[in-house]
């Protein structure tokens, strides 16, 4: 899922993503099909911009994507940003 944050910068971006990642993990909701983690888990790619006709939505979803992507390949339940 995505979350959008108008007027956030990265640290403040930074911060959401942790208190979500942090949150999740707090329930400790049992995984019993994971041979990752035992609990539910989220790993979290943030990216900020400020759109401009070169600077699109959709570049800001494929940042925050691949910040996702090192964020799993890092160990997962983790934030990476942009």
């Amino acid at each position: 899922f995505a979350v959008l944050l108008p007027n956030t910068d990265s640290l403040g971006s930074l911060v959401v993503a942790e208190a979500i990642r942090v949150a999740v993990a707090t329930l400790a909701i049992e995984n019993k099909a994971s041979t990752i983690h035992r609990y539910v888990t989220v790993s979290v790619g943030t990216a900020t911009l400020i759109p401009t006709e070169k600077l699109t939505p959709e570049a800001l979803l494929a940042a925050a994507e691949e910040a996702l992507y090192r964020a799993k390949q890092a160990g997962r339940n983790i934030v990476r940003q942009a």
